[in-house]
Formats: C-alpha cells, sequence, structure tokens
C-alpha cells in the first residue's frame, strides 16, 4: 500500500493510427511484509495495451523488477484504476 508521490508524469499522444501513452510515477509506502519501501513505475502502451516495468528498494518485491508484466487501464470521471498483471495473475 502507499501514495504517490509528488512529480508523476503522464502524457497521452493521439495520431490518425495509434494512440500513446507513457507514465511514471513514484510510490511510498509498505510492501507485503509491512516493511518501508518506494516503487518506481514506468507505464508505456499503444491503443491501450500498457507494458510497465518496475524498480523498487523492496526486497520482498524485487522480483517484480524480472517479470515480464501487462496492466489495464480504467478511466472514469472520478479516478484513473491502473491494474497491472504478472503472467496470468493480478498484483
Amino acid at each position: 500500500t502507499g501514495e504517490i508521490l509528488p512529480g508523476a508524469v503522464d502524457t497521452q499522444k493521439y495520431g490518425a493510427d495509434e494512440a500513446l501513452l507513457s507514465a511514471r510515477y513514484m510510490i511510498e509506502g509498505e510492501d507485503n511484509t509491512g516493511k518501508p519501501c518506494h516503487v518506481f513505475i514506468e507505464n508505456n502502451g499503444v491503443d491501450g495495451k500498457l507494458t510497465p516495468q518496475i524498480i523498487t528498494d523492496s526486497e520482498a518485491l524485487h522480483w517484480l523488477e524480472t517479470k515480464h508484466l501487462q496492466a489495464t487501464l480504467e478511466v472514469t470521471e472520478k479516478y484513473v484504476l491502473i491494474t497491472i498483471l504478472c503472467e496470468g495473475g493480478q498484483l
């Protein structure tokens, strides 16, 4: 659990043939063992197919740095929800 730190960047570019998304943000919080941690997420995508990359200082979450990840994006009037999937399972 955690909160996104100030300075996050989210850009979108729409062309005639494709929509590009690039987002980068740092989360500060606790990992699944209760230890404080930081998680940097870079999320790039084309036409809604998102591919996140993760870097973290958490020993418990370090395995995420080497996994093939995919993400889904849900946009409403009140929020944006990004769900990250790891080899068939939701994180």
